[in-house]
């Protein structure tokens, strides 16, 4: 009976961890194209005149950011932040009193909250 070495079982170790990742990415996968698919539909075919459109549109495009920046960082808390950020300034603008100011200073704080949570041990 052959021996096998560490080398090869670490490596069998790691090819099983990245099928299991990949597999435990494709449902999430999934459910980030049907949102995309949501919020295109809702672009092209939604009457902005509505009087829900916007919360619509909001919405739809806030759980676009989340699910998309969570699948490539990997991060949920990333993506929670960098989507509620992108939101509230689209929120700003909608109200009137988004301008460049604000804009940097929620970039602001949120790259200061993510350098917080990133040198957290």
């Amino acid at each position: 009976m052959p021996i096998v070495s560490d080398k090869i079982k670490s490596k069998v170790k790691r090819r099983r961890e990245k099928k299991i990742a990949y597999k435990s990415r494709l449902p999430l996968t999934l459910v980030t194209a049907a949102i995309w698919g949501i919020l295109i539909s809702v672009v092209l075919f939604l009457d902005p005149s509505r009087s829900w459109a916007l919360e619509i549109f909001l919405i739809s495009l806030y759980l676009c950011l989340l699910l998309t920046i969570s699948l490539f960082t990997k991060k949920v808390w990333q993506g929670l932040l960098w989507a509620s950020a992108t939101t509230l300034f689209l929120v700003l603008r909608y109200v009137g009193i988004g301008n460049l100011f604000n804009f940097f200073l929620i970039i602001g704080v949120v790259l200061v909250v993510e350098f917080r949570l990133l040198k957290r041990p």
